[in-house]
């Protein structure tokens, strides 16, 4: 029997796939405890979305807000607990430098990226909810972008369950999808090649039989 060891592809990176805007810091908006907001977001091609990032602003007095991270996809014309079709806990949280900085005294801005916790899969030209909060902390809220096409962000105070309210504005934060880095693709197209140049000659040798029932 031939046994022969085929290196996969890695994820080594995450392509973004949507970005809404850079945060300008003109307004910020709660997802602390049950206080949650969503945006909407469009892709062109059938996509499966693996992680996220967004502007995180919190009040320095009470420091950074405390994990866990949920994050939630909505369908339907606005976020709704009845038009939940995926949600999660953030996985891989990375801090790091960011925010537009325009803030009043007692606040502080950073980028928050994290991974989902299984793909999901948003099928082209359909209009989704990206939504977030951190149940357990308080004090902390998610910053602004510029005005763009999109239909702009709902606000609620019990995770959409019945207060639905429409912000005017637009949030800022992009997702990914992963991506297998290039080597990894070459490794494994080149293991295959040596799989079917060791089955060649094999088959050469006469190495390969074949049993028949008799």
């Amino acid at each position: 029997m031939l046994a022969m060891a085929v290196a996969m592809p890695s994820v080594a990176r995450a392509d973004t796939v949507y970005n809404n805007g850079a945060p300008n810091g003109a307004n910020i908006f709660p997802i602390d405890g049950t206080r949650q907001v969503a945006d909407d977001f469009t892709l062109a091609t059938t996509t499966d979305v693996t992680g996220a990032t967004f502007t995180n602003v919190y009040e320095t007095a009470i420091g950074q807000p405390t994990l866990p991270l949920n994050y939630y996809i909505y369908s339907g014309a606005q976020p709704s607990t009845g038009n939940l079709i995926d949600s999660g806990i953030a996985q891989n949280v990375v801090i790091g430098p960011g925010g537009s900085g325009s803030y009043g005294p007692g606040y502080a801005g950073q980028t928050v990226s994290f991974s989902f916790e299984t793909p999901f899969q948003a099928a082209a030209n359909t209009q989704y909810w990206f939504g977030l909060n951190y149940p357990t902390a308080i004090g902390t809220h998610w910053e602004v972008t510029n005005a763009n096409a999109t239909s702009g962000a709902y606000s609620s105070n019990d995770d959409f369950a019945t207060v639905v309210t429409a912000t005017g504005q637009q949030l800022s934060f992009s997702l990914q999808s992963a991506a297998p880095e290039p080597a990894s693709w070459a490794m494994m197209i080149g293991g295959f090649g040596i799989v079917g140049g060791a089955m060649r000659r094999r088959r050469a040798s006469g190495g390969l039989s074949r049993e028949v029932a008799v």
